[in-house]
């Protein structure tokens, strides 16, 4: 049997999270903050290191930027402040269980509970090494469990099998003359005389029955080829992992360049314009700037895009990476596993025959 440190570590979705968990809930829940419906209407800051004496915080989609302390506060982040002892995974199972959350949604512990019941002495090597959203991410989607059956044919023959004419201002073609083609279903096939099917199919009164196609799940076909399909998901990640370093170098080029063209105090410079002017307009005040000011502010917001998204995409690089690796650990301990058998039966067979 394999050790028991095998099992995943729990982990959670974050940016789910942060995305399913109202900030304006975080706020009035641990900082006793009653938030105003009004968007427009700033607070005191939630933070609990800021001594906030006036509302100098707004809240803008799910997250809360205070424009006295320039803190930027997600239901994550904010909820460390209050709760400083807790680790980032005891953070994200408070918020969950806080704020009525299916806890199977936000983490992988329905895979780590699947492992620990499956039976056998080769549990971990003999399971799918990974969960759909894992497959998703590297860009394999499992298709629906069923898909049902539908056959195509021209409309003005469809027409003509089924009425025996074609009934008014049916389309039968597209306004270049070609012929227009519809799906029906398995009944209107036959009908239509697409399909042959026997006399007692045509009495039973079935014929209107759906049909569907099953397609069989990766988690199938890695049952009939382990090796063939975790090179199949390992291809995908090695495609995964191409496409997020070209975007990461295209994103990095761009920060690259900003930095050479702005010194440190412009980039300082224009932060203060933009974060006076958000102010005003926070407070109400139809306040115009210069298009080449807003240009400015504008290329500072792009840039801090950029390198927001370069540590996001640094995120998703890793975890693509851990997705491989993953997969290369599972083949390895199975072969390892596989090998320890087979010396095992050996020796017992050595044993036998002497």
């Amino acid at each position: 049997m394999l050790a028991i440190q095998n099992i995943p570590l729990v982990r959670y979705d974050a940016n789910k999270i942060n995305a399913d968990v109202p900030i304006r809930s975080v706020i009035e829940t641990y900082a006793g903050i009653s938030v105003p419906r009004n968007p427009k209407r700033k607070i005191n800051c939630p933070s609990p290191s800021h001594e906030d004496k006036t509302p100098s915080a707004k809240i803008y989609d799910n997250y809360c930027k205070c424009f006295s302390c320039k803190k930027k506060m997600t239901p994550i982040t904010l909820t460390q402040d209050y709760f400083p002892t807790l680790t980032f995974p005891e953070v994200c199972e408070k918020l969950i269980k806080d704020f009525g959350l299916n806890i199977y949604e936000y983490s992988n512990l329905a895979e780590i509970e699947k492992i620990k019941a499956a039976k056998g002495k080769n549990k971990f090597y003999d399971y799918f090494p990974l969960t759909e959203d894992e497959l998703k991410f590297i860009g394999l989607h499992n298709p629906p469990n069923k898909i049902e059956e539908k056959y195509t044919i021209k409309a003005s023959d469809y027409y003509m099998r089924l009425f025996g004419e074609i009934p008014p201002n049916a389309e039968t073609h597209d306004v270049n003359g070609n012929d227009i083609f519809i799906e029906c279903s398995r009944g209107d096939a036959i009908y239509a005389g697409l399909l042959d099917v026997s006399r007692d199919e045509l009495e039973s009164g079935k014929l209107n029955q759906h049909k569907y196609f099953e397609f069989p799940k990766i988690q199938m076909l890695w049952e009939d080829d382990r090796e063939a399909i975790e090179e199949l998901i390992i291809a995908h990640c090695k495609e995964t992992i191409i496409k997020l370093n070209h975007a990461i170098s295209v994103l990095q080029k761009l920060v690259n360049e900003y930095k050479v063209n702005h010194t440190t105090e412009q980039i300082q410079e224009t932060s203060l314009i933009r974060d006076g002017y958000e102010k005003s307009l926070a407070d109400g005040k139809n306040i115009k700037i210069s298009w080449q000011l807003q240009e400015r502010i504008n290329d500072l917001t792009n840039y801090e895009i950029n390198k927001d998204m370069i540590r996001y995409l640094n995120h998703e690089l890793d975890y693509a990476k851990s997705v491989m690796n993953k997969v290369i650990e599972h083949g390895r301990l199975r072969k390892e596993a596989q090998k320890k058998e087979k010396r095992i039966k050996q020796s017992k067979s050595d044993i036998d025959s002497r």
